[in-house]
């Protein structure tokens, strides 16, 4: 065996490290599905650590239709929907844009923001993932049974908010140890 032979396995060693570089290196970066007219549909984000930070969903005509947030855990942390004028929409639940907390693995609040950008609902749980608090911000034509139209469970509170964040109201059910 020539030193031929050596130089052509330490090409082949080289080429081999390029090419499993490169591909880290796509993924690091963006990852992009298209439509067969040429636009964007599908862009992915991966972070330095190959995870995924952010996903946009575009409509055919190119236009920003779902743009998601990732952490560094995985966890979706955020999530915006978008009308064809790229301005914030609400969908067919009743919110344009949705934030995730975490503490460690637990989701701990959710807040749920309307097409003005504005807090309409937040929501926060304990440890367990039990709902623990409802707030709601803002409408004042909404009567407040259509906000809560089951009553609370035992420990939890309901508040009630103004569209400048002051308080309306609240109601909780306190825990009763002679029911279980």
């Amino acid at each position: 065996m020539g030193k031929s032979y050596l130089k052509f396995c330490v090409f082949l060693m080289s080429l081999v490290m390029v090419v499993s570089g490169s591909v880290s290196a796509q993924k690091m970066g963006a990852q992009n599905e298209y439509y067969s007219n040429g636009k964007l549909r599908v862009s992915r984000q991966y972070n330095d650590e190959d995870g995924l930070a952010s996903v946009k969903y575009y409509r055919e005509d190119g236009s920003l239709e779902i743009s998601e947030k990732y952490d560094m855990n995985g966890h979706k942390i955020e999530e915006v929907n978008y009308g064809e004028n790229g301005r914030l929409r609400e969908n067919s639940d009743g919110w344009a844009a949705i934030r995730w907390k975490y503490r460690g693995a637990n989701m701990v609040e959710e807040d749920y923001y309307g097409g003005d950008g504005r807090l309409k609902e937040r929501k926060q749980y304990n440890e367990l993932g039990d709902l623990i608090n409802k707030q709601y911000v803002g409408d004042p034509d909404l009567p407040a049974e259509e906000y809560n139209p089951i009553p609370p469970l035992a420990g939890e509170s309901v508040e009630y908010y103004d569209e400048n964040g002051k308080e309306e109201g609240k109601t909780s059910v306190e825990y009763d140890d002679g029911w279980f």
